[in-house]
């Protein structure tokens, strides 16, 4: 991300927008697909796609890193 640093992409179209990281919960359907990033402020920028709405905003990757996913197989092949 050293080449899409914090606010680099701010006055583009967002369909201009470059998105050079893809980030997933691999048990569900959430996709953070972001353009921009601070690491001293661990703070990305980018598109959210898998909740109610899908948007452009901020994403703290200390919240992403405190996820936690359950993935619950007990009911596979009932």
């Amino acid at each position: 991300m050293n080449d899409y640093p914090w606010g680099s992409q701010a006055k583009r179209d967002s369909k201009d927008i470059v998105i050079p990281v893809k980030l997933f919960d691999n048990a569900g359907t959430v996709r953070w697909w972001l353009a921009e990033y601070d690491p001293k402020l661990k703070i990305g920028f980018g598109y959210v796609t898998g909740f109610f709405e899908d948007e452009w905003g901020d994403v703290s990757l200390e919240e992403l890193e405190g996820l936690e996913t359950v993935i619950n197989f007990g009911n596979i092949g009932s």
